[in-house]
């Protein structure tokens, strides 16, 4: 499977490219990251009063 190497050009298309390309939707893709993120960072995340993820919508 080839992908972009020049980064995301079409912004507007983004879940149309991100099918094509069998990945999931980026809501998904970015709210995973935000949790993983936030678990790898947890304590520094509270101790800076974040108590939780903020997630898209």
């Amino acid at each position: 499977m080839n992908f972009p190497k020049i980064g995301l050009m079409d912004t507007i298309n983004i879940e149309q490219l991100r099918k094509d390309y069998d990945l999931p939707p980026f809501r998904d893709y970015y709210n995973s990251m935000t949790i993983n993120h936030f678990e790898m960072n947890k304590q520094a995340m509270l101790d800076r009063g974040i108590t939780e993820p903020k997630l898209y919508d």
